[in-house]
């Protein structure tokens, strides 16, 4: 899978113009958030109009909705954000990253990439059952016993982890 930036190297040259790049920030993040907001409200499993969403999310009118899904507007709160990611029953994250992650979080706009799946108790249960299985397996010795000269085998599904065999010199 090749690496790197989605951007040509002209493009990000003329970065180095701040004035420029705060803009083109700017821009990119208020185009994403729209996006996001009206990919969330018609995902196939909630398929929400604007006025359910406006609602959902504390009583809201329809034309904040709309607002909020134009890359124009550009004046969402934070506490308005929250109020929206409650809504779908999603966390909000607000992040600073380096420039390569946020070109690389920032290429994914399509109604797939922004799809999300809302708190969901029985998943996200399993998923740390899931963990501690995974550590209490690596943990459990098959083979040799402490003090052999071979390392033990730890087995992971359908993996086999051979531990390391820390010596002293």
């Amino acid at each position: 899978m090749p690496s790197g930036l989605h951007y040509s190297e002209a493009f990000i040259r003329q970065l180095a113009d701040k004035e420029i790049r705060d803009e083109f920030v700017a821009d990119q993040v208020r185009t994403r958030i729209a996006l996001m907001i009206r990919a969330l409200r018609e995902q196939t499993d909630r398929d929400w109009s604007q006025k359910e969403l406006g609602r959902r999310a504390g009583g809201k009118g329809q034309n904040v909705i709309s607002r909020l899904e134009s890359p124009d507007y550009g004046k969402e709160s934070l506490q308005t954000l929250l109020e929206i990611a409650a809504a779908f029953d999603l966390p909000l994250m607000v992040d600073i990253p380096e420039w390569e992650e946020w070109f690389r979080r920032m290429s994914g706009v399509s109604k797939a990439a922004l799809a999300r799946k809302s708190f969901d108790i029985e998943y996200l249960t399993g998923q740390a059952q899931a963990v501690h299985q995974d550590i209490w397996l690596l943990n459990q010795p098959t083979g040799m016993e402490a003090g052999a000269e071979e390392p033990p085998i730890y087995h992971r599904e359908n993996e086999i982890v051979t531990a390391l065999a820390v010596t002293g010199t």
